[in-house]
């Protein structure tokens, strides 16, 4: 029985709503508040959930984020990110080796376990994190090295509903639906029949339902989720409630041939999935009906009727309806109809069957060429063209048709014929006995003819018109004409009155082979080639700013900058040249017209002015670089917003007067001198913007009595420099502040005065404005007397962390009536004197054993006795947190086959000392190079505690590495400061000391070379082989070049042998040389085909490169993997490939490919289809792939090699082999079904 209705109407209402609400989905916003001076991160991350409450959070776009220390560990202290849930917890990043657990608030890595690469958090990478429910939002919150906090990131938890099943089911049949929703759910409404009886049928999250009707049953399911939101979801139709559902299956079917069972392969083919094969074919029927069927009948589309609950029946083959030849089948129709008590159901399926002749008809066909021998006879090959598949020919017989004698076989020997006209017949018979004849005419000899084209304009602006004129010869001679105009048009003529072709217009820009091909009686072909050049005026514009803010956006208060110069560079001959020169104009604009140009790659390049410093901030597609991206003119003929940024040095310095100005006293008024106190008091007591620690800088004696300059701390002798702005605060610290007590008051610093009589600024602070020297004469300092008391305690700072020592120094300040600096005591957290000390700014301190409250907050108090009656005092506070005990080590020997500290080999036993009390001796690690190598062992426990760690240092041999010891803090302990990890940090490293791997092996030189052989011009990549600790390298490629790389890059620009030669040396002295040889035999030659005959790529094929630059990557699977500098990247193609696009200029931008394997660095990373490529620079491109052009009687095909055309008979097949992109990396392949095109260079090609 339903529930109240008015219920539904009132749930109705509120799910309208939730309608709005459940489309809502995910969002994602980047937004910004007032920015601080450093750089933030833009980022965009893309957020889904998955079975089981799992949430994935992955990088999908913007800027890299720096995740982890190199080993992946500890990323709340690493990481320069971190992420919020709910605006209030701190879900932390777990270690780059643990793994997802379920109901745990912790995000682990996606491609958990991740060993490397997961310093910086990059495009396609991210986290996972299952909990026992779903959080309602997630922010990325970016973390400054200032400490400044800020959501880069934002992204709501979608709430889905779901539930399953739908489908048949059984009248009375007890149905059990589930709630699958991606929500904490509270409230749960089900209605089972909307479409028949509207109303709430369950309040079950997963319940059960009774159909007693037949029918289709829509189902709606509703939810309140733990947030409030109303959900609903309707199916329609979801349950199909029958007596019985009919449904049978049968065998018979192709699934697993074998490569010599044409039958079987045929069927598979071509009728996947259905039974197949000769007559006469038995196929099995057995019945899948559910329901319990209780009776059956079985229409096997034969005129055959069967009542049993299973069947079986023997199809034949139809001779009146069919011809008996292949594709020409018998395909019969069957159908069940099932049956119990309540009803019946029919389930038929169309064409199952197909019966194939017990022998199907050949099909004879061949080809023949001629050529005239040295006898002036007609020497001719024939080639069997005959189809008999799926049976297979096994006989032929050729009769030649001038009375020699039969031959007996698929492929007879060459055949000579005097001058005449011959019949030519073959005849061939198939493995099942049925025959087939085909005849030809030929005649002999066939005359020569020349093919001639006249064609004008030949080059010119697109689009462009050419006029075609033939002047081939003798024309008597001539029966066709096939033009091809390069750009995949023709024109055909078998008459000598059609044989011109219309004008023909050229709107794609380019450089275009037109060829014609005449051909004789005999159809042998005669060709000719014409090049045309299309060319369209293309341009590249842009602008130069000075990028103050290093942001990477001109933003209104950045100027541009002129007069710089802009060069124009195009990359030619595998080289980039510069083509053009010019300069930005007032508007930092520039600008370059490419008149007439084709199709090319370009970039600019930018010089920086001087003699003003200047560094890079943006640079078109490259960030940083002085240089832009690749630019294509191809389709794309105009580029604008080609900028860059630049942000030049800027100085800032200033000097403070050694006389200031006092006014409000009256007889105290006038100018104060620092000259007049002792030298130890004439000192500036400070601190910066740039630099917060407390500074002292002496006055400087002159005849003026001085003037004081701060500088950066360890830095600048000429003053603070920075980037676009060098402006900071200097701001004075007490004793600054104040000049000197007078009776009942002091005068204190109340005005800076800059430039004299202009700008005046309040407080002790000063803003020194961006790239400014400021002199002693151009600043004023005015002092007010004032009669207040100030009394503050200034170290410990409010909040400051102190370390953990025996001496800490306490300073407190004391200006105003009633000072008695002897009078003057700290009493919380111990009681003591403080001593006035004039020599350190007139402060007074004290210093206190901090151990005692190691790992506790603690208030500081001071207190001081003023000169009343009665007694009074004032007070000063600080609260302050002390530090847990650092632990300290050094590494204190280190013994080996060598003496150290200068050198070291084979096994080295490394000992340090470990002192403290918070560390994990246990989990001590040796790092060389920054990389763990061992575990060390304790070998004297206590303190300081002696631990040691013996590695062979062989695998570093010829190598200069920093040693040091990682000692892990106790991850357990805690205490009112928070835990050891959270203010010391995980570890702590010892100092690092230096060692120089000698080898134990005797020094031997070896390499190896990718390829060792192959066309110029030639590109190796070199990989030194070399053992025994070499560390210098001298290469003698036998070409006049040479290079002290250890794994060079070279170019063979000529054919010849070339004994390469690599001599080594080790930190011993000692060398070594080996030479081995690189073959360059050839040359590539320019390729250009266009055809609408099958082409495919061969499988087995693979392309290779190394990456250049930052920024690319390839997508497999929908999966991007990034692709770093350096990568070595090989594509495999696993099948051939008949649908394949490949697009290179400059840099790799498209690549379709399926069935491949790919990989990185001889590493195996998947399998599948290419979808997307961005390689933005490459170089070492190698290729083993081919394209073949099958054989096709009426299919075109034009063929540029070297820039001739070359005919290719219809009865040969095309093969080109080693398709690479030209040396300025053109190269363009897109394969179809119906049309090929490629245009680059290839190694050779061959017929067959």
């Amino acid at each position: 029985m339903k529930n109240n209705p008015g219920i539904s109407e009132t749930l109705g209402a509120i799910l309208m709503i939730a309608v709005f609400v459940a489309g809502f989905g995910i969002l994602g916003v980047v937004y910004f508040s007032q920015p601080p001076p450093e750089k933030i991160p833009s980022v965009t991350f893309d957020l889904k959930l998955g079975d089981g409450s799992a949430i994935y959070l992955r990088h999908a776009g913007g800027d890299s984020l720096r995740t982890y220390n190199q080993d992946g560990k500890d990323a709340k202290n690493n990481a320069e990110y971190y992420i919020l849930i709910d605006k209030s917890e701190d879900w932390p990043i777990k270690d780059a080796d643990k793994g997802l657990v379920k109901n745990e608030k912790k995000f682990a890595y996606i491609d958990y376990p991740k060993y490397s690469d997961v310093e910086y958090l990059k495009p396609g990478e991210g986290f996972m994190a299952q909990p026992s429910s779903l959080p309602k939002e997630i922010d990325v919150i970016y973390k400054s090295p200032s400490g400044f906090e800020q959501v880069i990131w934002s992204g709501l938890i979608p709430r889905k509903i779901e539930f399953e099943p739908c489908g048949p089911f059984c009248l009375n049949e007890p149905v059990q639906f589930y709630d699958n929703s991606t929500a904490n759910v509270i409230y749960s409404y089900w209605d089972f029949d909307v479409n028949v009886n509207p109303g709430i049928d369950s309040i079950d999250l997963h319940p059960t339902w009774t159909y007693t009707e037949p029918g289709l049953y829509t189902v709606t399911h509703s939810i309140t989720t733990d947030e409030g939101l109303n959900f609903s979801l309707t199916k329609d139709n979801c349950i199909n409630v029958k007596p019985v559902h009919a449904y049978f299956s049968e065998d018979g079917k192709p699934d697993n041939c074998a490569s010599d069972d044409y039958i079987c392969n045929y069927c598979r083919k071509n009728y996947p999935g259905k039974p197949c094969g000769k007559e006469p074919l038995t196929v099995n029927f057995s019945d899948d009906s559910s329901c319990s069927p209780t009776s059956w009948s079985w229409n096997l589309g034969a005129e055959s009727i069967v009542i049993t609950q299973n069947a079986s029946y023997k199809y034949i083959y139809n001779y009146t309806s069919h011809s008996g030849k292949t594709g020409d089948n018998t395909l019969y129709t069957v159908s069940l109809t099932a049956s119990n008590s309540e009803g019946s159901d029919t389930k038929t399926k169309p064409d199952l069957v197909v019966v194939l002749p017990s022998c199907f008809d050949p099909v004879a066909d061949f080809s023949y060429d001629g050529v005239v021998d040295l006898d002036g006879n007609m020497a001719v090959d024939f080639t069997d063209l005959s189809e008999g598949y799926p049976e297979e020919i096994v006989e032929w017989n050729w009769d030649f048709g001038d009375g020699s004698d039969q031959f007996f076989g698929r492929e007879p020997p060459t055949h000579e014929y005097d001058a005449g006209v011959y019949t030519v017949t073959l005849t061939v018979k198939n493995d099942c006995g049925k025959t087939s004849q085909k005849s030809r005419k030929i005649e002999f000899p066939c005359p020569t003819i020349v093919a001639a084209i006249e064609a004008e304009p030949t080059s010119g602006p697109s689009p462009l018109t050419v006029n075609f004129t033939d002047h081939s010869y003798d024309r008597e001679n001539i029966t066709g004409w096939r033009w091809s105009f390069g750009d995949g048009t023709f024109h055909y003529a078998s008459n000598v009155s059609d044989r011109n072709p219309p004008p023909h217009t050229y709107s794609k820009v380019g450089t275009f082979y037109a060829n014609l091909m005449a051909q004789n009686k005999c159809g042998q072909a005669f060709v000719n080639t014409s090049v045309f050049v299309v060319s369209k005026d293309a341009s590249i514009s842009g602008k130069i700013w000075n990028d103050r803010n290093e942001d990477r956006i001109q933003n209104s208060d950045e100027s541009n900058l002129s007069g710089w110069t802009v060069k124009l560079e195009e990359r030619k001959d595998g080289d980039w040249k510069v083509v053009n020169t010019t300069t930005t104009n007032t508007d930092g604009e520039y600008s370059f017209i490419l008149e007439g140009v084709s199709n090319s790659v370009f970039r600019v390049r930018q010089e920086h002015k001087g003699p003003t410093i200047w560094k890079t901030t943006y640079s078109y597609g490259t960030y940083n670089q002085d240089v832009s991206d690749s630019l294509l003119i191809y389709d794309k003929r105009h580029y604008k917003d080609i900028n860059f940024g630049n942000v030049d040095l800027h100085r800032s310095k200033i000097s403070i007067p050694g006389k200031f100005y006092c006014e409000g006293r009256g007889w105290m008024d006038g100018e104060f001198y620092y000259s007049s106190l002792s030298r130890g008091a004439q000192y500036l007591d400070y601190n910066t913007s740039y630099d917060p620690s407390p500074r002292i800088v002496m006055m400087e004696p002159s005849s003026d009595k001085g003037t004081m300059t701060p500088d950066p701390a360890g830095g600048y002798p000429d003053g603070y420099t920075n980037w676009g702005n060098s402006s900071f605060i200097l701001s004075f610290r007490e004793y600054n502040n104040y000049l000197k007590k007078v009776g009942v008051g002091a005068y204190y610093l109340d005005w800076w005065e800059y430039p004299i009589g202009n700008k005046y600024y309040r407080g002790k602070d000063f803003p020194v404005p961006d790239n400014t020297i400021i002199t002693a004469d151009q600043l004023k300092l005015r002092y007010k007397f004032d009669e207040s008391i100030h009394f503050d305690i200034d170290k410990p700072k409010e909040g400051e962390l102190i370390p953990y020592t025996s001496k800490y120094i306490v300073e407190a300040h004391f200006e105003g009536k009633g000072e008695q600096t002897t009078k003057c005591e700290l009493m919380t957290p111990i009681s003591g004197k403080l001593f006035y000390n004039s020599t350190v700014g007139e402060y007074l301190i004290t210093d206190i054993d901090t151990r005692p409250y190691e790992g506790k907050k603690r208030l500081f108090t001071a207190r001081m006795e003023l000169k009343t009656n009665p007694k009074k005092y004032s007070f000063a506070y600080s609260n302050a947190s002390i530090s847990f005990e650092k632990t300290t080590a050094s590494i204190t020997g280190i013994t080996s086959e060598a003496t150290w500290p200068t050198n070291v080999k084979g096994n080295a036993t490394v000992t340090a000392s470990v002192n403290g009390k918070w560390q994990d001796n246990s989990s001590i690690q040796l790092y060389v190079g920054n990389k763990p190598v061992v575990n060390m062992t304790v070998k004297t426990p206590g303190l300081p505690c002696v631990v040691q760690g013996t590695f062979n240092v062989e695998p570093f041999a010829g190598k200069t590495l920093p040693v040091f010891i990682r000692i892990p803090y106790n991850s357990t302990h805690s205490d009112e400061i928070g835990s050891v990890r959270q203010i010391l940090g995980d570890y702590q490293d010892s100092p690092s000391v230096n060692i120089t791997v000698l080898s134990k092996e005797p020094i031997k030189a070896n390499f190896t070379a990718n390829p060792w052989s192959g066309r110029a011009p030639h590109e190796v990549t070199f990989t030194d082989l070399s053992t025994g600790g070499a560390n210098v390298w001298n290469w003698n490629f036998n070409d006049g070049s040479v290079s002290t790389v250890q794994n060079p890059i070279h170019i063979f620009n000529d054919v010849g042998n070339y004994s390469v030669k690599l001599t080594v040396k080790n930190a011993s002295f000692a060398t070594d040389t080996i030479e081995k040889n690189i073959s360059v035999v050839g040359y590539w030659n320019s390729t250009n085909l266009l055809t609408n005959r099958f082409t495919t790529l061969n499988s087995g094929g693979a392309m290779s490169f190394i990456s250049r630059g930052s920024g690319s990557s390839i997508t497999v699977n929908n999966t991007t993997h990034a692709i770093t500098d350096g990568s070595y990247v090989e594509i495999i193609l696993n099948k051939p490939l008949n649908d394949a696009k490949i697009f290179i200029a400059g840099g790799i931008t498209e690549c379709n490919l399926s069935n491949v394997t790919f990989k990185v660095d001889d590493t195996y990373i998947d399998e599948g289809t290419i979808s997307d490529i961005r390689i933005k620079d490459f170089e070492n491109f190698h290729s083993s792939m081919t394209l073949v052009s099958d054989r096709s009687y009426s299919a075109w095909i034009s063929f540029i090699w070297g820039g001739k055309a070359i005919p290719v008979s219809w009865k040969k097949v095309l093969q080109i082999n080693e398709i690479m992109p030209t040396r300025e990396r053109f190269m363009t392949l897109e394969l179809s079904p119906s049309q090929t095109f490629f245009e680059g260079m290839a190694g050779t090609y061959n017929f067959t």
